[in-house]
């Protein structure tokens, strides 16, 4: 006899069994494939989930190392203003610049 054609056929008894079980509770087939189709839209949304989230944590790196050059130039800027305008405190203020 083939394997293919006992497992087949086995597996179709066992199917049958567990739906016959299944009905003395009122549930039908249609109802667990519904719910089958549930919980693999739950996985689905659940990987989106988790991307999303990946790809949040990444924008916020990026946006962390963006704040951290943009605070260094404008380190960089007010030193070379304090610099160049040393004489010239009112210019200072205008650009932001607390004068002490």
């Amino acid at each position: 006899m083939n394997e293919g054609l006992s497992n087949t056929s086995a597996s179709i008894n066992l199917k049958t069994v567990w739906l016959s079980a299944y009905a003395q509770f009122g549930i039908t087939q249609e109802m667990l494939e519904a719910g089958q189709a549930e919980i693999l839209a739950v996985e689905a949304q659940d990987e989106t989930i988790m991307r999303e989230k990946g790809d949040a944590q990444n924008a916020t790196m990026e946006r962390d190392d963006s704040f951290e050059k943009l605070a260094e130039w404008v380190q960089d800027y007010e030193t070379i203003a304090r610099i160049a305008l040393i004489d010239k405190p009112q210019l200072l203020e205008k650009l932001g610049i607390v004068v002490k």
